[in-house]
């Protein structure tokens, strides 16, 4: 590794320990000072650290806080958390469902107004798509976004939806009035459905995982190239992906008579 590598990863963690040591949230401009960096190079980490998931957008405008990535760290050396708890309960079903129908797998949890990737089976077929562990998608966009946003409550989800949706791929649903429609019949179906709404060429089917209050923990998903989920195979692939979420709901307490 170069010297210049070595000093932008020991930047990056001195970005770090600067938000860690702040009071919570951190502007541009205060970390910019604390680590000794130019405001445009600060940031330019800031938004690299944030695609990973080790960063996070504060409700504060313009300031920074420390992501959900970290967590996924620490429970690699502590499996004693509800995240690890989640994922540990989670990882044999995902095995399961991605042997069963030879597709990716992945499960994610709502950070903030995000959603991030906490764990992720890969398909063994040459043609895969790919989300991985850590990774950040917005909370609209997508089927494991879209799985998580129908079950919150209704004013998480007017949240949301007061803010601007961006924009991904041509799929992606950026119409408020559209989407409630969407997460109307999401909760009717018990399921997500995604065609190229994130990458193209790649479509998912996603299910909630509900704990023992029957609130939302995760979304549990099946992703795959369009050939491969099709009008021919998608209901039935539905039917797997909503067992295999409730049977890690059931994991977490949740009594299926609630729903």
């Amino acid at each position: 590794m170069s010297t210049s590598s070595l000093k932008t990863i020991d930047k990056a963690i001195d970005l770090l320990w600067a938000i860690a040591h702040g009071s919570g949230s951190s502007s541009v401009e205060e970390l910019s000072s604390e680590i000794r960096l130019p405001k445009s190079t600060t940031y330019r980490f800031l938004k690299t650290l944030q695609t990973r998931g080790f960063v996070d957008a504060s409700s504060e405008y313009g300031k920074y806080r420390l992501g959900p990535s970290l967590s996924l760290l620490s429970k690699n050396s502590s499996r004693n958390g509800r995240l690890g708890t989640l994922c540990e309960l989670a990882l044999p079903v995902m095995r399961r469902l991605s042997s069963e129908t030879g597709e990716t797998t992945f499960l994610c949890i709502k950070s903030g107004r995000e959603t991030i990737c906490i764990e992720c089976i890969e398909s063994r077929q040459s043609m895969i798509t790919r989300f991985f562990v850590g990774e950040v998608r917005p909370l609209h966009v997508g089927a494991a976004s879209k799985a998580l946003l129908a079950f919150l409550p209704d004013e998480e989800v007017e949240t949301i939806m007061q803010q601007k949706l961006s924009r991904v791929t041509t799929n992606t649903i950026t119409d408020p009035a559209k989407l409630r429609n969407e997460l109307k019949e999401i909760r009717q179906k018990g399921h997500a459905y995604s065609d190229q709404e994130f990458i193209v060429g790649a479509r998912a089917i996603s299910a909630p995982v509900l704990d023992e209050r029957d609130i939302v923990a995760a979304s549990l998903t099946l992703s795959a190239p369009v050939h491969r989920i099709e009008n021919s195979n998608r209901e039935i692939l539905a039917a797997q992906v909503i067992g295999a979420a409730r049977e890690v709901s059931a994991s977490l307490g949740w009594k299926e008579a609630q729903a």
